[in-house]
């Protein structure tokens, strides 16, 4: 087990981007003394001061405090479940790679053994096909001829 108090260079860095990204949002949020003076809204930036072409906008909140803070909520809950559902896709990722690696492997293994096999029995066959040839040996399979007229006869299995 790790000790608590180890260095966690990821966690160090997560932290510092999120503090550092609500310090961010802090100074641009509108303070609450400013309620009241209107908000200009300069291309894609926002100021409590008229700029050149910049448009006013009421950026008063209707909401009463209790509705603020349980939106709040649900947004903090929807970013929690949204989390927790992209660490459960990336594992299954990373589960399904992991067992399609270990299936090519099996994959390749098998195929590289039918080869062999294949290039063995090609090599035997050769090799009695050139063999009895060179030796004068004669083929183990035999030849029967017939001039089509005969007919074989069956056996027939005795009844018990």
């Amino acid at each position: 087990m790790r000790h608590p108090l180890r260095f966690n260079a990821p966690l160090v860095l997560l932290l510092a981007g999120l503090i550092g990204s609500g310090m961010a949002l802090a100074q641009a949020a509108p303070e609450p003394s400013a309620a009241g003076k209107p908000v200009w809204r300069c291309g894609n930036t926002y100021s409590d001061e008229p700029c050149k072409g910049g448009k006013t906008i009421d950026a008063d909140d209707p909401r009463s405090a209790t509705d603020r803070r349980a939106a709040d909520t649900a947004t903090r809950r929807a970013e929690t479940t949204g989390d927790r559902l992209q660490r459960n896709r990336q594992q299954l990722d990373r589960e399904v790679a992991t067992r399609d690696r270990a299936v090519a492997k099996a994959n390749a293994s098998a195929q590289a053994t039918a080869e062999k096999k294949a290039a063995r029995e090609a090599r035997e066959k050769e090799k009695s096909r050139s063999g009895n040839a060179r030796s004068g040996k004669k083929s183990t399979e035999t030849f029967t001829a017939s001039d089509g007229n005969t007919k074989k006869k069956r056996k027939r299995k005795s009844e018990n």
